[in-house]
């Protein structure tokens, strides 16, 4: 038996799965994009910066099988208005998850608190900007991108056949402290 053929036998999770995750040019969005290209959905690769997504569609290429890679397509979006977004979202949440829970259709919300991200390190420069960041936060340290990816793997999967028109705090006790 070859290498090539245990592979293409090995099912993820995800598999036969299709992902758009926006944002996957860095951050939360790329490690959801390579866990999901990693358990075997097809992926779509969305972010604001086209250089971003297709560095981001490469790595899948280049770490991933054949099935997997020839799945996996680059687009520019834009997102500018985030208030607007986050409304988007809250408000279609419940309505959709609702409407199509009995076609075996999920729609959760991921609510990530401070995470370990280029772009919050870079606002957070200073030792004393991150401490009175983290003070804040129960666990004590900046949650890692891949966290918020690994649930979002465990929304997307059969595991959680169960759960819809829910909000999962990934927030490191945050929202548990102070609402």
């Amino acid at each position: 038996m070859s290498i090539s053929s245990v592979i293409k036998d090995i099912k993820g999770r995800l598999d036969g799965k299709t992902a758009i995750i926006t944002g996957a040019g860095s951050g939360i969005g790329y490690e959801t994009a390579i866990l999901f290209a990693r358990e075997g959905a097809n992926v779509v690769v969305a972010d604001s910066d086209l250089k971003a997504a297709e560095a981001c569609v490469e790595r899948i290429k280049e770490k991933f099988p054949i099935h997997v890679r020839k799945h996996t397509l680059a687009y520019k979006v834009d997102v500018t208005k985030e208030e607007e977004v986050k409304k988007l979202i809250e408000a279609t949440l419940k309505e959709f998850a609702v409407t199509h829970a009995r076609e075996n259709i999920r729609v959760n919300t991921l609510c990530p608190g401070p995470l370990r991200t280029p772009e919050l390190m870079n606002l957070l420069n200073t030792d004393d900007k991150k401490n009175r960041r983290l003070c804040h936060v129960p666990i004590g340290r900046f949650g890692e991108p891949i966290e918020t990816a690994q649930a979002a793997v465990f929304l997307a999967s059969d595991e959680s056949s169960y759960i819809t028109g829910t909000e999962i705090k990934i927030d490191g006790g945050l929202t548990a402290a102070y609402v």
